[in-house]
């Protein structure tokens, strides 16, 4: 009688399949035009899930129990945006 709770998982899953890459393409347009420089943007863009990948992947190799003291102090551990000229502290 009710709806299907998997139908209403892929109702979800079908905007998000569509914001997302636009807004990704938003966030580069706003470093190309920052940088005036497609290299730079791209590297920039692409350094910052992977720093953020290895800010999660070492304290999950390393056994560690997370708290949320670990998850409020591991943005700053993420070095691609901190770095001086990239975003202002």
């Amino acid at each position: 009688m009710g709806v299907d709770p998997d139908a209403r998982d892929l109702e979800a899953v079908h905007p998000a399949s569509l914001i997302t890459p636009v807004v990704m393409l938003v966030i580069w347009l706003l470093l190309y035009s920052t940088f005036k420089s497609v290299r730079l943007s791209l590297l920039i863009f692409l350094a910052v899930p992977v720093a953020a990948s290895g800010g999660i992947l070492a304290p999950a190799l390393s056994h560690l129990t997370w708290s949320l003291l670990m998850l409020r102090y591991l943005p700053p551990l993420f070095p691609a945006p901190r770095r001086p000229g990239i975003t202002r502290d």
